[in-house]
């Protein structure tokens, strides 16, 4: 969250110095929508649609603030006026236009069978990766699953060494939808409910995109409720905190064919100069313990944020 703030200020100066430079207060506006505080979004949107009447972007952001807080009529009015701003020769404002009329009609298959009809009129979709995705979500709303099934392995054709975790970001957006996962696993019969996995979704990002989340490792590890926390910046919206206190977290044995596995410590503030972390790492093929200690002079420091 400190990311934004900073980002918030720094436009803010910026503004102060500039204040008719749309591109500040739309960057700062994106900053509020990180933060979740959609009231200052909307009033730096309507300063930029002052400004610039003609601003498709402006129009697109405040559409999807009004159908975040699920004022779902002031959305439906944004859009109409967005839709005649968009240049539809424009493969940017095509993605838009789809998507708003997506998340406005998840519940009306006759105009998801419509947008389904306007995006598979475009030639060139294959390398079009959020259109592919847009196309996708409109699959699993109509239960048309191995069409959405397609549309994911395209986009993971997509995915590189370096673009990869933007895959499994598609892949999350999609968390919300248990029959789509129920269908995706219909013959797979493995019992991961030993590592705290035990839904279609979890087992998909393991076995998949060996991914392993905080959740799972709560259904592993019971007692570690008591430490989550919610955490915007997160993936999947929780964090495990210490609270202060002496934190254990003792992992299962998790099979990666990557051999490595990436851990995101954040210590917010370093209490006493004798802090460390210690990892116990058990190796597959070993009963022993390798000790890796992070002391406080050494390293831990640059863990704070």
């Amino acid at each position: 969250m400190k990311q934004y703030s900073k980002a918030i200020s720094y436009f803010t100066k910026a503004n102060i110095i500039d204040p008719e430079n749309i591109y500040n207060l739309n960057k700062r506006a994106i900053a509020y929508y990180a933060l979740q505080d959609y009231n200052k979004v909307l009033l730096d949107l309507d300063k930029v649609i002052q400004l610039d009447p003609l601003n498709s972007l402006a129009y697109y952001l405040k559409c999807l603030i009004y159908y975040t807080k699920k004022d779902i009529d002031n959305a439906i009015m944004v859009f109409k006026k967005c839709k005649k701003l968009l240049d539809f020769n424009d493969i940017l404002a095509k993605i838009q236009q789809f998507h708003l009329e997506y998340l406005l009609n998840k519940n009306n298959s006759i105009e998801l069978n419509n947008i389904l009809i306007k995006i598979n009129q475009i030639s060139n979709i294959k390398d079009i990766e959020l259109l592919l995705f847009v196309r996708c979500k409109v699959y699993v709303e109509l239960k048309m699953y191995h069409e959405a099934i397609l549309d994911l392995n395209l986009l993971s054709d997509h995915s590189t060494s370096y673009n990869y975790f933007r895959f499994i970001s598609y892949i999350y957006l999609l968390r919300e939808y248990t029959d789509f996962w129920l269908y995706l696993n219909v013959n797979n019969n493995d019992d991961l409910s030993e590592l705290g996995i035990v839904n279609g979704f979890s087992k998909h990002m393991y076995e998949k995109s060996q991914v392993y989340f905080i959740s799972d490792l709560v259904n592993f590890d019971s007692g570690l409720y008591q430490f989550q926390e919610n955490d915007i910046n997160s993936l999947s919206g929780k964090i495990i905190s210490s609270k202060n206190e002496e934190l254990c977290l003792n992992f299962p044995m998790l099979i990666f064919g990557w051999r490595k596995i990436i851990w995101k410590i954040n210590v917010k503030e370093i209490l006493n100069k004798d802090c460390f972390i210690n990892f116990k790492i058990k190796s597959t093929n070993s009963k022993h313990y390798k000790n890796h200690e992070l002391n406080y002079f050494k390293r831990v420091l640059k863990y704070e944020t």
